[in-house]
């Protein structure tokens, strides 16, 4: 699976409401077409599409670094400020922040769930 194939899947077969909607047929589908590719990423076998993400546009770049801003790693949230301050992504630099204030004061975000 390609970058360019996933892409493709969430900007032009799916609509902006699907990106944000709870849905188990969605989901059944992503992990049937693209379950093997997130298993790669896991493994960090996916580090030569570094730098992809420069070419699309900002819209799409800010939809694609929201995993950055929710991740409970304060390593990830010093890389998701270099990727917010980008020019035209500004807007979610406030937001990033905040995420980062809330895992430097308690080290997780308090609502998410555990098991």
């Amino acid at each position: 699976m390609s970058a360019t194939e996933i892409l493709h899947f969430w900007f032009t077969e799916l609509t902006e409401k699907q990106h944000f909607a709870k849905d188990a047929a969605l989901d059944a589908l992503i992990a049937q077409r693209f379950g093997a590719t997130l298993q790669a990423g896991s493994r960090c076998e996916l580090f030569g599409w570094r730098g992809d993400d420069a070419q699309l546009p900002a819209p799409q770049r800010r939809f694609a670094y929201m995993p950055y801003m929710h991740s409970e790693s304060v390593a990830i949230h010093q890389e998701a400020l270099r990727l917010f301050a980008q020019p035209g992504l500004e807007s979610n630099l406030d937001f990033e922040r905040r995420h980062l204030a809330i895992l430097e004061r308690f080290g997780r975000y308090p609502t998410a769930t555990r098991s």
